[in-house]
């Protein structure tokens, strides 16, 4: 929304046992020291960007961000005898977040969506992206596709390859039957003794009808992944309230 009168955002936020805690204001760091689990006040006039990034050390490192939306005069509001009232509008509505990147181990990143979602009280996830970059990850991600098929999902890779004199490039987007006719050839390539690899593969579900956090859907879905879990992945998240 537009600027004019001052009004005050707060933000508030829980990032269990990270080690610092960093706020950005539409791009710009705020210059205090955070606690883990804290909250912070702003005065502005404009709908403003908060950006959270929370450190765990080890390169761990997870952000969010929400906006904070000043409202004009609603409809339904009328001023007093044909004039305004000094003084009296709408309060700031600080939206909710509908996005969430997390990055880390599986098991702290889904807890970390839990926490996130239980803060917010987010009704319904209709997507997640779940990105591995590692040789190790990618060959853990293909290892757990048979167990989750139940799912919605489709597979994007990107991966460049160097054996010896032979350099393989492979681009591919699609369902999982079709990446899974070459996942073996892959891995066999990766298996290569002085292999150098340079790989991202993600795997994108969209949840129709949406899955409630902590339901049967999402604890299977996550225990799909558990039984060889990946190190490291990055966590994109879609969610409505």
């Amino acid at each position: 929304a537009g600027g004019g009168e001052e009004r005050t955002a707060q933000v508030r936020w829980r990032a269990k046992e990270a080690l610092k805690v960093s706020l950005y204001q539409d791009g710009n760091l705020i210059q205090q020291e955070f606690r883990p689990s804290d909250a912070y006040e702003a005065q502005i006039t404009r709908t403003t960007q908060f950006r959270l990034v929370a450190d765990y050390g080890d390169g761990e490192v997870a952000e969010a961000s929400c906006s904070a939306v000043i409202y004009a005069r609603g409809d339904g509001e009328k001023p007093v005898n044909g004039k305004d009232i000094p003084g009296v509008y709408p309060p700031v509505v600080v939206a909710k977040p509908t996005e969430n990147n997390l990055e880390g181990s599986l098991s702290k990143v889904f807890n970390d969506l839990m926490d996130w979602t239980t803060d917010h009280q987010v009704r319904i996830i209709t997507e997640m992206a779940l990105t591995v970059a590692d040789i190790t990850d990618y060959r853990k991600f293909g290892t757990a596709l048979n167990l989750l098929v139940r799912y919605q999902f489709e597979v994007e890779q990107f991966i460049t390859i160097q054996t010896g004199q032979q350099f393989i490039r492979l681009e591919y987007q699609g369902d999982v039957k079709g990446f899974q006719s070459f996942f073996s050839t892959i891995n066999g390539l990766l298996n290569q003794p002085n292999v150098q690899a340079n790989l991202n593969l993600t795997l994108k579900f969209k949840f129709e009808p949406p899955i409630a956090p902590n339901s049967p859907e999402f604890k299977a879905l996550q225990q799909a992944l558990s039984r060889n879990p990946v190190e490291r992945m990055n966590l994109h998240v879609r969610v409505e309230y």
